[in-house]
């Protein structure tokens, strides 16, 4: 077996990780009796364990590095948010590592353990965590192998997991988008979702049905059509909706990229914003403000994320060298805002769909 984990290893020694930790560690200064050095040493072996060379003779094992990774890399809102945490960890002595994930697990996974080889100081997921009871089980294992030499995780999207967060308000703002449309007089509204298993999806979709409950408006399930959060999966949402049978006056994208493609879809069948269907995105990406028309969205503050998600990770490691302990919750929520522009307005007179 090639490339197992610390906490393999200690589940093989029949030894806490942190037992498994102060064996392998060559500078450990904590008594361990011979016969648990032993069995860890025959597990390691057995699994063929390789410490970091990198930790070798170095007393504090962790590294002043933080690895990011990241959802895509071609979705500006992930971008601004990796902006955050690159600035704020180069003002604190950090430098950051960012991965690129392409919304693959398997490959979120990888990243991870290659992150602890290289021991890194802690980990910033950019992107929302799976509904799937084996993806959680197989990150909480990666992450208690972070915390078996001091480093932490911290999420800065919805994970599912009792892991330190700063997250926004997705559930809220999906709410704030939803009552804009139905003041406006809609009452057939359109969703756009992300991929169905992504947390971040089902919070944003949670929000909208909240509006709509509000407004005493059935939900249609036959309004909601998956974009996966890019242009190309908007676009092909709103075309699968527009040639249903189903009537819709205004469309909530959950995202400002599956906004983008609705405009596209939009333009090519002669229909316009706001004059024939209104269109609300999420997110307010730094280039929807130039669109024509400019889109209305709901704002997230995804630098500030970005830096608050560092500063958890420094407070963290405080803590964990004996400089005091961090406070707060364990999750922070930070708001949304509805962003007013001029792709939204009344329904028209005649339908856009009939």
């Amino acid at each position: 077996m090639s490339g197992s984990s610390l906490t393999e290893v200690a589940k093989a020694g029949g030894v806490s990780l942190a037992t498994a930790s102060r064996v392998l560690n060559p500078n450990n200064e904590h008594p361990v009796s011979e016969d648990v050095r032993a069995r860890v040493l025959a597990a390691a072996q057995s699994l063929n364990y390789s410490v970091n060379a990198l930790a070798r003779g170095l007393k504090v094992q962790r590294t002043r590095v933080v690895a990011a990774i990241v959802h895509d890399f071609c979705d500006p809102f992930f971008n601004t948010v990796a902006k955050g945490v690159t600035d704020a960890a180069e003002a604190a002595g950090y430098l950051t590592v960012l991965c690129n994930s392409s919304r693959d697990p398997d490959k979120e996974l990888r990243y991870v353990q290659l992150a602890q080889q290289q021991r890194v100081a802690g980990v910033l997921f950019i992107g929302g965590g799976l509904a799937s009871r084996t993806y959680r089980d197989a990150m909480r294992q990666q992450v208690a192998t972070l915390r078996s030499y001091g480093a932490h995780a911290i999420a800065l999207e919805p994970r599912g997991s009792r892991m330190p967060a700063e997250i926004p308000d997705n559930r809220g703002g999906a709410r704030l988008a939803t009552d804009h449309l139905v003041g406006l007089g809609h009452e057939r509204i359109a969703f756009i979702d992300g991929p169905e298993q992504v947390l971040t999806s089902r919070d944003r979709l949670r929000g909208y049905r909240d509006g709509l409950e509000a407004a005493d408006i059935a939900f249609d399930e036959r309004l909601v059509a998956s974009g996966g959060f890019t242009e190309e999966g908007g676009r092909a949402a709103l075309a699968r909706l527009l040639d249903s049978d189903v009537p819709f006056t205004a469309i909530f994208a959950s995202n400002d990229a599956m906004a983008i493609g609705c405009t596209v879809e939009l333009r090519a069948r002669g229909l316009a914003l706001p004059r024939d269907m209104s269109l609300v995105g999420f997110d307010d990406i730094s280039t929807v403000r130039w669109f024509d028309p400019p889109l209305t969205t709901v704002r997230v503050p995804m630098e500030e994320i970005g830096a608050a998600g560092v500063a958890r990770l420094l407070a963290l490691l405080d803590a964990e060298d004996g400089n005091g302990s961090p406070a707060g919750r364990l999750v922070n929520v930070h708001p949304t805002e509805l962003v007013v522009r001029a792709t939204t307005g009344p329904p028209a007179a005649r339908k856009a769909r009939t």
